[in-house]
């Protein structure tokens, strides 16, 4: 068996679901039959529904996602933590990384490649905590002069688009809340993607590439994804998300793909498969 996804290197497949409509495909019983005990006994540690059932989805999203690329029952699917809580596959795949996931506001996401560092973090834009004050808590000063360069109704939307690539970065590296947010900034300015600085000098992190995406669900979706995934063509780095909605455990899944490149715009081609 090959030890990790059939997906071509400077491709990245991104899934996502509603939780309550993926919860409602299966009866709950069905759907725990999938889980480990220490997943299920997971959940019943979570008192608010809400936080439960996109646990249970994210769950239920990460395990069918991998089955989607290998003849693996998705019970089969066996994990562990990283020293920070990063979770990575050690059976029947042996010590895969290359994944991520990620939820909020009744969406789940789930962001996968065939080897490298992948982090993907996603927010409603409905969100009620953003703004001018928690940027100045939590954001580089960069960021803030961004922020405040902006007219007061694009304030918010930009604010998370910054949360959103610093929610990736960090989930990528594996350092969670071990990093502050200060100590690295995204260059939102200039056209095309965001450019990630990071140390005291703020150099660029140029093995890096970014880019985010809208849903017409109203929630932005940041990934971040290091280069060596990625190929040149014209002298631009060029890398396909190909976005994969996952609605049910016994229907089939609808594709689209998203082409992006890194240079003075992003390029973005949609394709029914």
């Amino acid at each position: 068996m090959k030890q990790a996804p059939d997906i071509p290197t400077h491709a990245i497949d991104i899934w996502y679901a509603y939780a309550d409509r993926l919860i409602a495909s299966d009866s709950i019983e069905n759907h725990l039959k999938v889980l480990s005990d220490s997943e299920k006994n997971q959940l019943g540690r979570f008192s608010l529904t809400r936080v439960r059932e996109e646990s249970l989805a994210s769950r239920l999203l990460t395990r069918h996602a991998l089955s989607f690329y290998a003849d693996v029952a998705p019970e089969r699917w066996q994990f562990a933590k990283g020293p920070r809580g990063k979770p990575y596959v050690v059976s029947p795949w042996q010590d895969f990384h290359a994944f991520n996931l990620s939820h909020s506001a009744n969406l789940v996401v789930f962001a996968i490649a065939r080897h490298g560092t992948v982090g993907v973090d996603v927010e409603s834009i409905d969100r009620a905590t953003t703004g001018i004050p928690l940027a100045r808590r939590f954001f580089a000063s960069q960021e803030v002069e961004q922020l405040l360069a902006l007219p007061p109704e694009m304030q918010r939307e930009s604010f998370l688009q910054i949360w959103t690539l610093k929610e990736a970065y960090i989930k990528a590296v594996g350092d969670g809340l071990a990093m502050p947010l200060d100590r690295f900034f995204f260059d939102l300015t200039a056209a095309g993607p965001a450019q990630l600085h990071v140390g005291d000098g703020g150099q660029a992190g140029t093995e890096w590439l970014f880019t985010q995406l809208r849903l017409p669900s109203r929630h932005h979706i940041a990934l971040g994804v290091t280069h060596p995934m990625l190929t040149k063509k014209s002298n631009k780095q060029q890398m396909y998300v190909r976005a994969r909605e996952f609605k049910s455990t016994q229907a089939p899944i609808t594709c689209a793909d998203v082409v992006c490149t890194e240079k003075n715009a992003w390029y973005f081609h949609q394709e029914a498969k």
